[in-house]
């Protein structure tokens, strides 16, 4: 879909990233109303950093659009020392 004020085209990658973008802003508005030490390492250690920031891209790479994980950086080439 495109208009006039959009100069791209709106498809599922670009919604999805939306969606984990606007799920982050509610956690980090979540941790302001609760002041509870342990509420906030599991919104922002395990939900918003671990779930939204690692395995999300992950399974949607993996799973979603079925490629290898070199696409994000991670491979086995030069690990060893020449």
């Amino acid at each position: 879909m495109k208009n006039k004020w959009l100069h791209f085209c709106i498809d599922k990658e670009n919604v999805f990233g939306l969606v984990c973008g606007l799920i982050m802003i509610l956690l980090s508005i979540a941790m302001v109303l609760f002041h509870n030490e342990v509420v906030n390492i599991i919104l922002r250690d395990i939900l918003m950093i671990l779930f939204l920031g690692f395995l999300t891209p992950i399974y949607y790479i993996l799973i979603t659009k079925k490629k290898n994980l070199s696409v994000l950086g991670i491979h086995k080439k030069g690990w060893l020392p020449v």
